[in-house]
């Protein structure tokens, strides 16, 4: 039963570290960028790639 968790446990690390090294290449490999959201109305192309986040914003 102990192995069974620590499992689990190796499982949930590997997949933290997968998503967050996957977040971490796209901003440094240029897929992403930092923009400057201080002005209204500012032309940030987001809806491009994160259609889904567009949605909850508009409903």
């Amino acid at each position: 039963m102990l192995t069974l968790k620590r499992m689990f446990l190796v499982i949930a690390v590997v997949s933290a570290i997968a998503v967050a090294m996957t977040h971490t290449v796209t901003l440094f490999s240029g897929q992403h960028s930092w923009y400057d959201l201080s002005e209204s109305g500012s032309n940030v192309p987001c809806e491009k790639c994160h259609a889904d986040i567009r949605e909850e914003m508009y409903s």
